[in-house]
């Protein structure tokens, strides 16, 4: 990253989010800073061109409460690095209204300013935004649950859930060309590894597994890595792993 991409990635990471790239291209790149802080998951996924200026945002804060203050908090990080011109004003809406849509200097921008789930889609104008790749596991269903039934897990008819107990709850899906989402829940790293990573294909797996062997130290972790969203929740003493293709979709036109 360079430019305004980078100094809002350096401002995020000082607020203590962990940033990673999604991908790049010849347009621009895609990238992204998470934090979970209590019950509270905070994310600001971002496109740019080339260069570094920032041409879309989607600044997220979800939790089992009232989210409206961390979302606001975050605004206060990325505004003035982003849009400074239309920060007060939308600093303004978010403090008065539920939400809606709102037009600026910079661009214009569509807004959840109350509930468990607040979020702000931003959009430059005259923005074009940077089609996002739509990933792939080289396995698909049928042959993860195959192997898996194997080894003694129950798997549904459709083969979409696999269990084991003592074991792995396993949920995924995807076209025949190979699964794109996944989530196992219930997990040591152990199980993690030998149960689940070790039996999946692909060139995203590898570097998959690297990150996660990183990041075993009994916190929430969330990057993308390889292209995909992966999320390593620390849940009591187990782990829950999902990965998937982050929907990067703004409703403004």
């Amino acid at each position: 990253m360079t430019g305004q991409a980078k100094a809002l990635a350096d401002a995020l990471t000082t607020r203590g989010l962990e940033c990673s790239v999604r991908f790049t291209s010849a347009d621009g790149g895609h990238s992204g800073c998470f934090a979970t802080s209590g019950r509270t998951t905070l994310a600001v996924a971002f496109q740019y061109k080339q260069g570094g200026a920032v041409s879309a945002l989607t600044i997220k804060a979800t939790g089992k409460g009232e989210t409206a203050p961390a979302l606001q908090s975050l605004v206060a990080t990325v505004g003035p690095v982003a849009f400074p011109a239309d920060l007060e004003k939308l600093t303004g809406v978010l403090r008065q209204t539920w939400g809606g849509a709102m037009e600026g200097n910079w661009g214009k921008y569509e807004i959840v300013a109350r509930g468990p789930k607040t979020v702000i889609n931003a959009e430059r104008f005259g923005n074009q935004q940077i089609k996002v790749p739509v990933l792939h596991l080289d396995t698909t269903e049928p042959e993860l649950a195959k192997d898996l039934t194997g080894d003694g897990y129950t798997c549904a008819t459709d083969n979409e859930t696999c269990q084991r107990k003592p074991g792995l709850a396993l949920k995924f899906s995807g076209a025949d060309t190979g699964i794109t989402y996944l989530v196992a829940t219930g997990a040591t790293s152990a199980q993690l590894s030998e149960d689940l990573l070790d039996r999946l294909h692909g060139s995203a797996v590898a570097p998959i597994q690297d990150w996660v062997s990183q990041h075993l130290d009994g916190k929430t972790h969330i990057a993308y890595v390889a292209g995909w969203r992966v999320d390593l929740e620390v849940i009591g003493k187990q782990l829950r792993l999902t990965l998937f293709n982050e929907e990067f979709f703004l409703l403004m036109t």
